[in-house]
């Protein structure tokens, strides 16, 4: 429960929104996955029943998924947007985020579908819960992030 704390006062807060702080987030993201890429493919292979070469492409799209957000991620346009209203322009192109999104992974992709919504969500601004119960088995109850 405390974890979900953290999460709403993220949210009420605002801090996810910062996009320095979604670009902390989004390359922590990436090297919790690089880091244990071993328990990632194990559990991926034996839950899954997936042939290396699949777990290897799931892994490679998830990494992948996570580094096009980051890359998404234009700085300057943000500081443009964000400095219109002290030049009195308007803020038309502003985007506010959902706030708290609940991502359920797809069985076949456990793990890419839980990385792409999940990077997706941070890259927009949005803190991210995602549900344990259809996470693989080996890597449940084990805090990686």
């Amino acid at each position: 429960m405390a974890s979900l704390d953290r999460i709403v006062s993220g949210n009420i807060s605002g801090r996810a929104r910062s996009p320095r702080y979604v670009q902390s987030q989004l390359q922590k993201f990436y090297d919790v996955l690089q880091d244990n890429k071993a328990a990632f493919k194990k559990a991926l292979a034996t839950d899954g029943n997936k042939t290396m070469v699949e777990v290897e492409l799931e892994l490679h799209l998830a990494l992948d998924s996570i580094k096009c957000q980051y890359d998404s991620i234009d700085f300057d346009q943000l500081i443009q947007e964000e400095y219109n209203v002290a030049r009195g322009e308007n803020a038309n192109t502003r985007c506010v985020p959902h706030g708290i999104v609940y991502v359920q992974p797809a069985h076949h992709t456990l793990l890419y579908s839980a990385v792409s919504a999940s990077s997706a969500a941070i890259c927009a601004g949005n803190c991210v819960v995602i549900e344990v119960s259809r996470v693989a088995l080996s890597t449940q109850g084990k805090r990686l992030y």
